[in-house]
C-alpha cells in the first residue's frame, strides 16, 4: 500500500474492522504519524465455464436461474428456494479453486439438487440437460423416481400404528 501524500510506502495498520460488504482498515504513515483509512473488498472469483463444444463462457447466476425457473415453472417452488440454489451452485464453482470448469458440474449439482426439491421439475431439467438425451433414457429415470416414490409412501404407510377394530356390544 502506498501513501497517497508520499511517495514511501511505510504505513502501518492499526485497527481492522470487518462488515458484509468491506474491510476497513485504520493505518498511519511511519515516518510523520500521518492516519489514514482504507477500504477492501473481498473479490469472490467464479471459474470460466468450458461448455462440451470447447466454448468458454462466464458464470451468470441470472441464466442459471432463468434455466431453473423454466424446470419449476407451474411447480410449487418457492423464489426463495430457486436463488438458494443458485447461490449453492455458484458456491460450488467457487470453492473449486480452479480458473476453468466443465459446465458439466454447474449443471449436475443443479440436477442433484432439483431432484430433492422436485421431481417433476428434476425431470423437466434433465431432458433439456443432456443426461436425459433420448426418450429410453427419460422414461428410465421416471420409472426409477416412480418406484422411489412408491418406496417412500409404502413406508410412511407401515410406519403408521394399525386401526383397531371397534367392538360394539349389543
Amino acid at each position: 500500500m502506498q501513501y497517497p501524500h508520499r511517495s514511501s510506502k511505510r504505513l502501518k495498520a492499526l485497527d481492522a474492522a470487518n462488515s458484509r460488504e468491506s474491510i476497513r482498515r485504520r493505518r498511519a504513515h511511519l515516518s510523520c504519524g500521518t492516519r489514514l483509512t482504507t477500504y477492501g473488498q473481498a473479490v469472490a472469483v467464479v471459474p470460466v465455464l468450458v461448455k462440451t463444444d470447447g466454448a468458454r463462457e462466464a458464470f451468470d447466476r441470472r441464466k442459471l436461474k432463468r434455466g431453473i425457473w423454466h424446470a419449476r415453472a407451474k411447480r410449487p417452488i418457492a423464489a426463495q428456494a430457486v436463488e438458494q440454489l443458485a447461490i449453492n451452485v455458484e458456491r460450488c464453482l467457487q470453492s473449486s479453486g480452479q480458473a476453468e470448469v466443465s459446465s458439466r458440474v454447474a449443471g449436475d449439482r443443479v440436477i442433484r439438487e432439483l431432484k430433492g426439491f422436485d421431481p417433476n421439475a428434476y425431470v423437466r431439467h434433465a431432458i433439456v440437460y443432456p443426461k436425459l438425451d433420448s426418450l429410453y433414457n427419460g422414461r428410465a429415470e421416471i420409472d426409477k423416481l416412480l418406484a422411489e416414490q412408491n418406496a417412500s409412501s409404502a413406508a410412511v404407510v407401515d410406519s403408521q400404528p394399525a386401526e383397531l377394530p371397534l367392538i360394539t356390544s349389543n
